[in-house]
């Protein structure tokens, strides 16, 4: 039932989402939805956006991400992975994937640490 949630989500998002910029590199353009914020006490929810500025061998221009933190710990983990063929994740769905990775720690002026103090703080 999980998973079944997880995956309306990701069909649902593109289109209702309000994406907030978060940083830029040589690689992406990173983003967050700030209407889809789940802000709990302890283990908040985000949707995260990588635009990609060239394309990827698979054919993916963007990549969308549900990442839960754990404000406690300062840490995070990806919940769903999933990659577009368009930009802001428009345009077919390339692959989706909803799992749980191992918990991982922010780096300083990293855009998790973004999120995180967002988030958490």
């Amino acid at each position: 039932m999980r998973y079944l949630v997880l995956l309306l989500m990701v069909f649902a998002l593109p289109a209702s989402a309000k994406w907030v910029k978060i940083s830029e590199n040589e690689e992406a353009t990173l983003y967050f939805d700030q209407s889809r914020l789940k802000k709990t006490e302890n283990f908040p929810r985000v949707w995260h956006l990588q635009d990609l500025k060239k394309i990827e061998k698979n054919g993916a221009l963007s990549r969308l991400m549900l990442i839960e933190f754990d404000c406690k710990g300062d840490r995070y983990r990806s919940l769903s992975f999933s990659e577009y063929a368009q930009s802001m994740a428009q345009g077919n769905r390339l692959s989706s994937t909803s799992y749980t990775s191992e918990w991982e720690y922010n780096f300083p002026n990293s855009s998790s640490e973004f999120m995180y103090r967002l988030l958490c703080k």
